[in-house]
């Protein structure tokens, strides 16, 4: 089957044809059939009343004379056997003389029940069709009377048989004939239908065709269909109607690819968070840049802050001066904290219908509708991005999916930047304490001790150990211990400055590195934290040695004699043990 549709109408219009044909010679056949039939019927009732009148007014006699003649005069030749009998059904005369003397049956080949009941009076004339040696025989059977006027007296019978075959000629001429103009009469229909169907039809659709393999193939300008073809009906207010969508979708795509652009800058601030901005800087620039590709008014970003169930404003754009304070005064939640907890887009035309009555206020800027949009990543909502205009606007889907998008773009970002945080945390922070680790504090002593050098400042090192640790661990576990040494660091970093560094070093032991403090400062800041545990109240502490827990505290300063880091590190490590060494709980310097 044909895959076009000029191929299809071709192969239906053919076949159509063809049908109209048959149908039309099957049509022919029959009525031809039925017309020779009753022609035939006609013809033979008229020779047999012919014969029948000749044979009453001679008498038996006369009989076979009389169909002698009609043989000779073209009856053989048309195809007609006749025979006469008498009441007994015995042949007296025939058109073929080897039939005189017979019975009628076998002389005619068969049975003839018509004859019989047109001897007995039944039935004034017979017709019959039959089948004799394979072939259609019509049978006519006639009653023969003594005496013209008289009737009722019948003497005898006329039979009179005839094929069709004669006649086939003459029916296979009419239903050529009548094939012929059913052609003829199929073409002067078919063609111009063709013709218009082509114009009309095909060609229209084949520009249709072409019009959607372009939209289909992404081209971005997909070929218009030209006014001139298109047909006056359906079909050409669907092409013009299929202009209009391929107008608008040339202008979607142009604002499509014009919005991806956008996006692929925003995308490429997300490299700027996790480089070197701070997270307030990108949060800014990045709503500026939403605000540029939305068309938006105004907006505000707000993320969920570690420890607190609620949205804290990071940014904002587009406000009145005093508008962050109102924000933060206000007592009802805001929708976009219901908008976090449902994790879905919600959009308001206008601000004054908003549920929780927080929002009037905007109206009186000229701010009226909003849209909120969660900023979830990896099935965690961060925060939540909303966007304000000064109409009353409702976001089409494409819009809302792009919405989505960027939403996407920043959630991931700060997902990004949290994953780097909380990874570059568990490199520089010890897990147990929350302190820096060693790492840290051998990257900061090396820079702390550069600049004391470089501007000759005097940098101190504080190297602490809890006493006689091992006892309270193998006495109580390690999880009481744990909890000792996260009590000792929250001590530790009460104890000194914010510029200070407290860092566990290893196991019990803790350091403090304190810029620009000399020694004399630093043993009263060891002796500050010396105190500070002793009487801390610590669990089990009466069962240590002492009744108490206790550290010993090393101090080393620069530059009294050191000229490296890891001198100074040495020098309280040194410090230290001299302090254990002289009884425990007591501060003791390098250079004492």
């Amino acid at each position: 089957m044909a895959r076009t549709l000029r191929g299809q109408l071709l192969t239906y219009g053919v076949l159509a044809v063809l049908l109209a044909m048959v149908l039309s010679g099957a049509v022919g056949l029959i009525v031809v059939q039925a017309r020779t039939r009753a022609l035939l019927r006609t013809q033979m009732l008229s020779t047999a009343v012919a014969l029948a009148s000749g044979l009453e007014q001679g008498g038996p006699a006369q009989g076979q004379a009389l169909l002698d003649t009609f043989r000779r005069g073209g009856g053989a030749d048309a195809g007609y056997d006749a025979v006469v009998v008498d009441l007994a059904g015995r042949v007296v005369a025939a058109t073929d003389l080897g039939d005189v003397g017979k019975p009628v049956d076998e002389a005619i080949g068969h049975a003839e029940p018509g004859l019989q009941r047109v001897l007995a009076g039944e039935l004034p004339v017979a017709f019959e069709e039959m089948t004799h040696r394979g072939l259609p025989v019509l049978d006519l059977s006639l009653p023969l009377h003594a005496d013209p006027v008289e009737a009722a007296r019948i003497t005898g019978g006329l039979h009179l048989s005839m094929p069709y075959r004669p006649f086939a000629p003459l029916v296979w001429r009419q239903v050529a004939a009548l094939g012929l103009f059913a052609l003829l009469l199929a073409a002067l229909l078919v063609v111009p239908l063709w013709f218009y169907l082509e114009r009309s039809l095909v060609r229209p659709l084949r520009l249709v065709v072409a019009a959607n393999r372009d939209v289909g193939e992404g081209r971005p300008a997909p070929r218009r269909i030209p006014d001139r073809a298109m047909p006056h009906h359906e079909l050409g207010e669907l092409m013009r109607s299929l202009n209009e969508m391929l107008a608008r979708l040339e202008a979607a795509d142009g604002e499509l690819r014009r919005r991806l652009r956008e996006l692929s800058a925003l995308s490429s601030t997300a490299v700027l968070l996790s480089q070197s901005a701070p997270l307030e800087e990108w949060l800014r620039q990045t709503l500026e840049k939403v605000l540029e590709i939305t068309g938006a008014d105004a907006g505000e970003v707000s993320l969920f802050e570690p420890g607190l169930q609620r949205l804290v404003v990071r940014a904002h754009q587009g406000f009145w001066p005093d508008w962050l304070t109102a924000e933060a005064d206000r007592p009802t939640p805001t929708l976009c904290s219901a908008m976090a907890e449902r994790r879905k887009f919600l959009s308001l035309e206008d601000v004054s219908q908003d549920e929780h009555r927080s929002r009037l206020a905007y109206v009186r800027k000229g701010l009226h509708g909003y849209c909120d949009l969660p900023l979830e990543a990896e099935g965690q909502v961060l925060g939540g991005l909303r966007l304000h205009s000064r109409q009353e606007h409702k976001p089409s889907p494409l819009e809302q999916d792009l919405l989505a998008a960027i939403a996407s773009q920043i959630a991931v970002a700060l997902m990004n930047v949290r994953l780097y945080q909380e990874t570059r945390r568990l490199a520089t922070t010890d897990p147990l304490t929350g302190l820096a680790n060693r790492r840290v504090l051998e990257e900061r002593l090396a820079d702390e001790f550069r600049r004391a050098r470089r501007y000759e400042h005097a940098l101190t090192l504080i190297m602490t150990d809890l006493d006689h640790f091992k006892v309270y661990n193998d006495t109580h576990g390690h999880p009481a211990g744990d909890v000792v040494l996260r009590e000792l660091a929250i001590l530790l970093q009460g104890s000194v400055r914010e510029t200070d560094l407290v860092a566990r070093y290893g196991g019990e032991e803790f350091v403090i590195l304190l810029p620009e403090t000399a020694r004399a400062a630093a043993l009263v800041v060891g002796e500050k934290i010396r105190a500070a545990v002793e009487q801390h109240p610590f669990a089990h502490r009466e069962t240590q040695p002492s009744g108490r827990l206790t550290i010993s505290v090393g101090v080393a300063t620069f530059p009294e004699g050191l000229e490296q880091p890891e001198t100074l590190l040495h020098s309280a490590d040194r410090a230290l043990y001299q302090a254990k060494a002289m009884g425990r709980n007591r501060v003791y310097s390098s250079a004492l």
